[in-house]
């Protein structure tokens, strides 16, 4: 949310307790997910990529996706973060050429 003056502007973002997925798969052994909460997750993300595809207007392309830009909320709800990649398409793109390759080493769509 953005909250603005004369004077200042300030961006809030919701806490989310949980840290990044990299943070509970990678750097935490304290956290072990069920497969209940795992597949809520990955179906958080999927639906979220869904509204910025098909939804969202302008649509657009998140272009990074991987764990360190998956944050969880106390209930292990998925909130897509880093959106500097992203690519804006027109309100009736269909099909996206992109000349160059962006993203994450490991991560990058093939």
């Amino acid at each position: 949310m953005l909250c603005s003056s004369e004077e200042t502007s300030v961006l809030v973002y919701e806490y989310v307790p949980n840290g990044s997925l990299a943070d509970v798969f990678h750097y935490s052994s304290d956290i072990v997910l069920d497969w209940h909460v795992r597949f809520n997750i990955a179906m958080g993300v999927a639906q979220g990529l869904a509204y910025l595809h098909h939804d969202f207007v302008p649509q657009f392309l998140h272009r990074d996706i991987k764990f360190n830009n998956i944050l969880l909320d106390s209930n292990y709800e998925p909130k897509l973060i880093e959106f500097d990649l992203a690519k804006i398409l027109g309100d009736s793109a269909h099909l996206v050429s992109i000349s160059y390759v962006v993203g994450s080493y490991g991560y990058i769509v093939p």
